[in-house]
C-alpha cells in the first residue's frame, strides 16, 4: 500500500507476536509502505523480509538507479549533464556496463555496486578494493567498476580481506563473528561492550591492561561491512531496543552510536562463517561471549535475579531473549540451570511481556538438551536427567499458569509455593521465601499431595470442626475420610447414586452424605460405620444441616419442605411445609439453605424463596413453631444466609442462582442485615460504584464475622465490614422507616506492581 501522511493506526493486531514453531502467516507488501514500516515494528520475532525469485535485467536497472539517485551528489542518466565540480555523473554507459555484468540482476551483488559508487563519492582517492583514483573525469569511475568481482562470492571474499587488511584480523574476526552468531543484530552500544571484553586467555596476559574499542574503529568496519549489512537508518535507542525485542521500552540516555547493524547478505554470512566459525568450538565460544554479556551487563545489573527487574533498560528484553537462546546454543547448561530456569527469572520475563518467546527459548533447550549425547553435552547422565526433569517442570508451569502470570507477573513465587513439596518449583519458591523477610507466601502445599482421590468428579469436600480431617465425596458414589497430612483414613462406599453434598457435624461426631437419588447417609466419623439411611423428599435436597450437638438432621428441599429427623434411628420427627411463604411460580421456591441455632438444639433458620424463617421445634406438642418472618426482598430470591454476634444478626444475600449475568433494573446491592429477635433491618449494604446494575450471587462470612465476601453476577467480588457496633435494634413505633446505615467495605485488588496488595477503603450510602 502507498504510504500516507499522519499517525501509522496498526491494522494487524490481531495476530500474535510470536507464532508457535509449525505456523506460519505469509503476507507481501511494499518495502517502505506503511504496512511494511507497521510489520516491522512488531520485530524479527514476527516479521522476516525475504526476496521472492531472481530479478529481471529491467528491475535490476530501475533498483540500481533509484538507489543511485538516493545518494547525494551523484546524478543519473540525463542529470549527469548538469555541471558541478563536486558532482559524480553515472552515465547511461556506466549503467549498461554495470548492467552487462552477469550477477547484476542478483539483489546482494547490485548493493556492493552502490557502496562502492557511495565510496568513491565519499572517498574518490580509495575504493574500498584497494585502487588509487583521480576525482577528474568519468574513466575513474568505469576504471573502478571494470575491476570489480564479477560475482558475489568473490566480492564478499575480497571484502573480507579488505577488512582485515584495514581493521586488523583479530578485530575483524571477532566483530564479524558476534554479528553472525546475533540472531537480530547488534548496536553499537552492544558491539563496542563485546569487543571489550577479554577472554580468559587473553585476560591472563592482559591482567593490567583492558582493550578500549574506539567509536572511529567501528566505525570504519561497519562502513566497510556496509554492502552486506541490513539498510537501517539511524534510530533512537529506544526505537532500536523495539526494532530488536518487538516491545515498547522506557526511554534512557545510553552514550554512544544509535544503529542497529545485522549482516543480510547469505552468501557473505557462509563464507564468513567457514572463515571464522569453521569449528563448533569456535561457535560455541562467541555464544558463550554473548550470553555473559547480556548476563553481566543487564540481567544482574537490573535485579533479574532479585524476584524481577526493579530497573528499566531499554535493552532488557532484548537481554532477557537472548540470553536464553546463547547459553543453549553454547551449550552452558549449568548456567542455564543458574540464570534461566528459576522463578525470578520468570517473574522479570512476564513482567516485561516475553512470556511466550522465553516459553518457546525453554522448550528448545529442552528438546536440544533430549537430544545431545552426554559427550556432546558436556554433563553425565545423571545430571541431564536432572536438568531435564526441572526444564519440564518450568515449561509447563508457565504453560499451565499463563494467564495467572500475564496478570499478576509478581505471583510466580507464590503460585510456584502451590505445588507438591519435593518439585524443583516448591523448593525454589521455597529458597526465595526464606531467603527474604519482606514477603512471605499466601498459599502453601499440605505435607503430602493428593494426585487422584477419587475415580470421578469430586462434588464436595468439608473439614471436621476440628481441623484435623477433611471428608470428599464425589460422583464415584464413594466418601473418604483424610488426615490434614494426606493420609486416607476411611473410604465408605455404601452408595447407589452419585453423591453431591457431604458435611460435618459441629460435634466432629458424625458426617452426613446426601445422594442424587435423595437418600440422606449418616456415618460415625470415627469408625466410619453408617449410623441410619433415610430418604423422604420428592424433589432434589438443597438445605442440609446437622442441629448444634448433632441430635437432629435437618433437611430442606426443592418440595417446598422442611424435614427433622433424629440422627440415630433415622426416624422423621416432623415435616414443615413451606408452600405458604413461596409462590406457585417461583422456580426458587424451595428451601435452600439452613442454618442451626449455635447453642440451642432446636432452633433454626432456613431460607425459603425471598423469605427467613425461623423455627423452634417443640417435642411436646410434636410440632415446629415459627419465631421468625423476614421478607428479603420484594424481587430477588436468597442465595445464602449467615448469622453472626451469638445468632442475634442474621446476614442475607438476595440473588441466588436467579442472579442474570447481564445488567438488571435492580438498584439495591440485595445485602442486608436484620435481627433475629425482631426483624427489623439493621443495615442495608449499598453497592459499590458501578455495579449498581448487577445482582449479587453469593456470599461467605469470615471466621471471625469481621468481614462479609459478596460475589457479583458480572464475575467480581466485594468485602463488606459490617459495623455491628453501630448496628442497635433499639425500641420504637414500628411504623418509623428504619435508619439504614453507609457501609464501610473494603476491595481487595491485586495490582500489578511488585509483591503488593493493596487495600482500599471507601464509605458508600
Amino acid at each position: 500500500n502507498a504510504s500516507t501522511s499522519g499517525p501509522l493506526r496498526d491494522n494487524f493486531t490481531y495476530l500474535p507476536i510470536c507464532l508457535p514453531k509449525n505456523v506460519r502467516i505469509v503476507a507481501s507488501c511494499q518495502t517502505g509502505s506503511d504496512t511494511h514500516k507497521i510489520l516491522e515494528r512488531r520485530g524479527h520475532d514476527s516479521c522476516d523480509p525475504v526476496a521472492v525469485g531472481e530479478m529481471s535485467e529491467h528491475e535490476a536497472e530501475q533498483l540500481l538507479v533509484s538507489s543511485l539517485r538516493d545518494i547525494p551528489g551523484i546524478f543519473v542518466g540525463a542529470e549527469s549533464d548538469k555541471p558541478s565540480p563536486s558532482h559524480i555523473a553515472i552515465t547511461e554507459e556506466v549503467l549498461a556496463s554495470i548492467l552487462a555484468i552477469e550477477a547484476s540482476t542478483d539483489g546482494g551483488y547490485l548493493q556492493f555496486v552502490i557502496e562502492t559508487i557511495r565510496g568513491f563519492k565519499e572517498c574518490p582517492f580509495g575504493s574500498g578494493y584497494g585502487t588509487t583514483l583521480s576525482t577528474t573525469g568519468v574513466m575513474p569511475l568505469q576504471s573502478l567498476i571494470a575491476n570489480m568481482p564479477k560475482t558475489l562470492a568473490d566480492a564478499c571474499e575480497q571484502l573480507l580481506d579488505q577488512v582485515e587488511k584495514i581493521c586488523g584480523l583479530t578485530f575483524a574476526r571477532k566483530a564479524i563473528s558476534l554479528l553472525l552468531t546475533s540472531r537480530w543484530g547488534l548496536l553499537d552500544v552492544e558491539i563496542g561492550g563485546l569487543l571489550a571484553r577479554n577472554d580468559k586467555a587473553s585476560q591472563s596476559r592482559q591482567m593490567q591492561r583492558k582493550e578500549q574499542v574506539s567509536g572511529d574503529q567501528l566505525r570504519r568496519l561497519f562502513r566497510l561491512l556496509r554492502p552486506v549489512l541490513k539498510k537501517d537508518p539511524s534510530v533512537s535507542i529506544q526505537r532500536a531496543a523495539a526494532i530488536t525485542n518487538g516491545v515498547n521500552s522506557t526511554p534512557i540516555c545510553v552514550s554512544g552510536l544509535e544503529r542497529i547493524h545485522f549482516i543480510e547478505n547469505r552468501v557473505f554470512r557462509q563464507i564468513a562463517k567457514a572463515r571464522y566459525l569453521s569449528t563448533q568450538e569456535l561457535e560455541n565460544a562467541t555464544h558463550q561471549l554473548l550470553a555473559h554479556y547480556y548476563h553481566a551487563q543487564f540481567l544482574v545489573p537490573c535485579g533479574v535475579f532479585q524476584g524481577g527487574s526493579s530497573q528499566q533498560h531499554p535493552l532488557l528484553p532484548k537481554a532477557v531473549k537472548e540470553s536464553v537462546y546463547h547459553l543453549v546454543k553454547g551449550g552452558m547448561w549449568k548456567a542455564l540451570q543458574e540464570w534461566a530456569v528459576n522463578l525470578s527469572f520468570v517473574c522479570c520475563t512476564y513482567e516485561l511481556g516475553l512470556g511466550y518467546q522465553v516459553l518457546r527459548e525453554l522448550v528448545r533447550a529442552f528438546n536440544t538438551l533430549s537430544e545431545s549425547s552426554p559427550d556432546v553435552c558436556g554433563v553425565s547422565n545423571a545430571d541431564k536427567r536432572v536438568m531435564l526433569e526441572r526444564l519440564k517442570e518450568y515449561v509447563y508451569f508457565v504453560k499451565n499458569h499463563n494467564i495467572n502470570l500475564v496478570q499478576f507477573p509478581h505471583m510466580a513465587h507464590q503460585i510456584a509455593i502451590t505445588n507438591p513439596p519435593g518439585t524443583f518449583l516448591h523448593r525454589d519458591a521455597e529458597a526465595f521465601f526464606k531467603a527474604t523477610d519482606t514477603y512471605q507466601p499466601h498459599f502453601r502445599a499440605a505435607p503430602k499431595s493428593l494426585n487422584k482421590t477419587h475415580q470421578d468428579a469430586i462434588t464436595s469436600c468439608s473439614f471436621a470442626p476440628s481441623g484435623m480431617r477433611f471428608a470428599t465425596c464425589s460422583d464415584d458414589r464413594v466418601v473418604k475420610i483424610f488426615s490434614v497430612s494426606g493420609d486416607l483414613v476411611h473410604n465408605i462406599n455404601l452408595s447407589a447414586s452419585r453423591l453431591k453434598k457431604v458435611i460435618y457435624s459441629r460435634t466432629s461426631r458424625y458426617v452426613m452424605a446426601i445422594a442424587e437419588d435423595r437418600t440422606v447417609f449418616v456415618y460415625d466419623a470415627s469408625s466410619s460405620n453408617l449410623v441410619c439411611k433415610f430418604h423422604g423428599h420428592n424433589s432434589p435436597v438443597h438445605g442440609l444441616a446437622f442441629s448444634c450437638r448433632g441430635r437432629f438432621v435437618v433437611t430442606g428441599s426443592e418440595d417446598r419442605t422442611m424435614k427433622i429427623w433424629d440422627t440415630e434411628t433415622g426416624r422423621l420427627t416432623i415435616s414443615v411445609p413451606h408452600a405458604a411463604y413461596t409462590h406457585a411460580s417461583s422456580a426458587s421456591g424451595g428451601v435452600n439453605a439452613i442454618i442451626p441455632h449455635s447453642s440451642d438444639e432446636y432452633q433454626f433458620l432456613v431460607s425459603c424463596d425471598k423469605k427467613i424463617i425461623g423455627w423452634k421445634l417443640n417435642l411436646a406438642r410434636d410440632a415446629c413453631e415459627q419465631t421468625l418472618c423476614i421478607n428479603a426482598h420484594n424481587t430477588l430470591p436468597l442465595g445464602s444466609i449467615h448469622v453472626a454476634r451469638s445468632d442475634s444478626i442474621v446476614l442475607g444475600v438476595c440473588g441466588g442462582d436467579m442472579a442474570s449475568p447481564e445488567p438488571t433494573t435492580h438498584t439495591e446491592a440485595g445485602v442486608k442485615a436484620w435481627s433475629v429477635p425482631t426483624g427489623r433491618c439493621l443495615m442495608n449494604f449499598a453497592l459499590p460504584c458501578g455495579k449498581k446494575s448487577y445482582t449479587p450471587v453469593s456470599g461467605i462470612l469470615s471466621p471471625d464475622e469481621r468481614y462479609l465476601a459478596v460475589s457479583y453476577s458480572d464475575g467480581s467480588i466485594v468485602v463488606y465490614k459490617p459495623p455491628y457496633n453501630a448496628a442497635t435494634d433499639e425500641s420504637g413505633d414500628a411504623s418509623e422507616p428504619t435508619r439504614l446505615l453507609s457501609i464501610s467495605y473494603a476491595v481487595f485488588c491485586l495490582k500489578k506492581k511488585k509483591k503488593r496488595v493493596e487495600k482500599e477503603e471507601q464509605n458508600i450510602v
